[in-house]
């Protein structure tokens, strides 16, 4: 855009900062009453708006004759000569984009501010605080970016989804600290609160973005938990193997040199199977491990009209009767949360069911039930209420999980013990 044009376009706008405000604070009003205050105050505008495009504030004149004259913007040959006044570098378009909206022109200007209104054939910004605005015609338009602020501003307080995106967007801005921010909340709402709406890879964009701010060890601990939901991710794997190296080296040495010893709970003890009731989705029950050689039990099911999917553990009875408390690690590699419920089967054939445990997607949850409490519903009282107790819990034959969904779900059980 030439400057010639740009000017007129910004006075424009006077008429509507006056119409806005009333006298006693228009910052214009006072030269209104004449030619010459008339033309003061469209030169103070337009350089209002012509700083607005370098985004900077314009220069205060030291008299009336000089404030007159309203500086034409620079163009990118001269203001690639004024040397560090107008560098751009990555900080500081991640600032502008984190506090300011700005308008892209078809020139390849940008113009800083606040959106204040978008209307038919123009948008109206307010600069420097609301000191001015200005109208923008639509035709001379490329695009209008929102700031993070007005992005966030937009959502309501329970848009997790919402939140997430715009976490994406700081990362494509280089917002790094800002993504770290947003993500690292929607993690603690997702594990504390049960909210929904988070992306799948929300641990992955959250290691990433750790890594690029050099916080090595923040994004190997998240790259790490990511996987283990998602061990065919290589991208990762591979991000994640470079960092172990650089993070935890003295580790790294040991593990090559000696075996680490695992300790398995009953995910690998028995014979676990998927079951076919007439009344349970078809299932599919596998067993993986991690890189570090623990074995976790890996049910997956395609959904289907039924209610539920179904997994037992057969084989060797259970003592439960010195046990107060069933402990395990879940993750539900589905899209949205699951109910799990599990059950407790005696000599007899009694069916003990336990309440539903909520399991939110893509992390590591930990999840206890209480063994020792009139908390479960039976065959017993016709499954109608939780208010009966395992009996027989000295020879438990079986033991079930029941995932309460009709879509496609894919669930990891870990770290399963009972104390």
């Amino acid at each position: 855009m030439k400057s010639g044009s740009l000017i007129l376009v910004l006075a424009s706008s006077l008429p509507l900062f006056a119409a806005d405000k009333p006298d006693a604070e228009n910052p214009f009003a006072a030269f209104a009453k004449d030619k010459a205050g008339a033309n003061k105050a469209i030169a103070a505008a337009a350089a209002a708006a012509a700083a607005a495009i370098k985004g900077k504030p314009a220069k205060a004149k030291p008299d009336a004759a000089a404030s007159a004259k309203a500086p034409a913007a620079k163009t990118k040959d001269a203001a690639d000569k004024t040397g560090d006044d107008t560098k751009t570098d990555t900080t500081e378009t991640a600032n502008k984009a984190k506090d300011d909206d700005n308008i892209e022109m078809l020139s390849g200007d940008l113009i800083y501010g606040k959106i204040h209104k978008e209307l038919p054939e123009c948008i109206i910004m307010l600069l420097r605080k609301d000191q001015a605005r200005i109208k923008v015609p639509r035709e001379k338009i490329k695009a209008l970016n929102y700031s993070m602020e007005t992005r966030l501003s937009a959502l309501d307080k329970d848009d997790m989804e919402g939140r997430y995106k715009v976490g994406l967007w700081a990362m494509e801005k280089n917002m790094y600290p800002e993504a770290i921010g947003l993500f690292e909340y929607l993690k603690k709402k997702t594990a504390e609160e049960k909210k929904e709406g988070v992306g799948p890879d929300l641990l992955k964009q959250l290691g990433k973005a750790y890594e690029q701010r050099g916080q090595l060890d923040k994004a190997y601990a998240n790259y790490d938990e990511y996987l283990k939901g998602h061990p065919d991710d290589s991208e990762v794997a591979e991000a994640a193997k470079k960092l172990e190296a650089q993070v935890k080296p003295k580790e790294v040495e040991a593990a090559a040199e000696a075996t680490v010893k695992i300790v398995d709970g009953l995910e690998a003890d028995g014979n676990w199977q998927a079951e076919t009731w007439a009344n349970a989705n078809p299932t599919t029950v596998t067993f993986t491990t991690d890189k570090q050689g623990n074995k976790m039990i890996a049910m997956q099911s395609v959904g289907g009209t039924k209610d539920k999917m179904a997994f037992s553990r057969y084989g060797q009875p259970l003592n439960l009767s010195d046990s107060t408390e069933m402990i395990f690690k879940a993750f539900n590699d589905s899209d949205k949360p699951v109910n799990l419920a599990c059950a407790f089967v005696n000599a007899e054939g009694d069916f003990h069911e336990s309440r539903f445990i909520r399991i939110m997607p893509k992390q590591w949850v930990k999840e206890s039930v209480k063994i020792d409490a009139k908390t479960f519903k039976s065959n017993r009282n016709d499954f109608k209420e939780f208010n009966q107790e395992i009996k027989g819990r000295e020879h438990i034959a079986k033991m079930t999980f029941m995932v309460y969904d009709q879509r496609p779900v894919k669930l990891f059980i870990d770290s399963l013990f009972f104390k």
